[in-house]
């Protein structure tokens, strides 16, 4: 009964999200299911045929595969979602933003980015100035540096961590803010 899920692999990503669509609701269901197999690498390929497939039922299932034991299907399910960008799916994304491990927090970081909104941005900031460890406060501003282009919350994180005593992180939001100002006098002094 798997054989056709484990197929998937070696479909492309057109072909995989056709079949998916053609199979409808069903599909993600099933796909979802897969989600609790005692197998972590059909896991993963059931995390890679929901990315593929798309759509808030989709999304769902991959927002509880972020808690799965296995750190691969974690990743693909959070890499997934990162893809999707669905609203509904930045609290779980966001909740790993608690994690002791920094990887994980870096991680969750890069989604946020990928998802945009009012919610992952406002989450973004707060990791940028606070967290810890300098490399998942890098990772927040890499990915609020996506969104700085307008006024608002990503760009004043970026203006502050300009102007901050971490040189990694004056060094990200020095060139981010740089490549949409452009002209010296636009940037804040640290980074003329």
């Amino acid at each position: 009964r798997l054989a056709p899920l484990v197929q998937l692999e070696d479909l492309s990503d057109r072909q995989v999200q056709e079949g998916m669509r053609a199979l409808g609701v069903v599909a993600v269901r099933r796909a979802a299911d897969l989600l609790r197999h005692r197998s972590a690498e059909v896991r993963s390929l059931a995390a890679t045929a929901l990315g593929q497939a798309g759509g808030a039922a989709a999304a769902e299932a991959l927002a509880g595969a972020l808690i799965d034991e296995d750190e691969g299907v974690r990743e693909l399910a959070m890499e997934h979602l990162g893809r999707l960008g669905d609203p509904g799916a930045v609290a779980a994304v966001a909740r790993r933003l608690e994690s002791e491990d920094s990887a994980t927090r870096a991680r969750a970081s890069r989604t946020l980015g990928l998802m945009g909104g009012d919610q992952a941005l406002s989450r973004l900031t707060t990791v940028a100035a606070a967290d810890p460890s300098a490399a998942v406060r890098v990772a927040a501003l890499r990915a609020l540096a996506r969104h700085a282009e307008e006024q608002g919350p990503a760009r004043v994180a970026l203006v502050s961590a300009a102007s901050g005593d971490d040189d990694r992180a004056r060094a990200v939001a020095c060139a981010a803010l740089r490549s949409f100002l452009g002209r010296d006098a636009d940037l804040p002094a640290p980074c003329r």
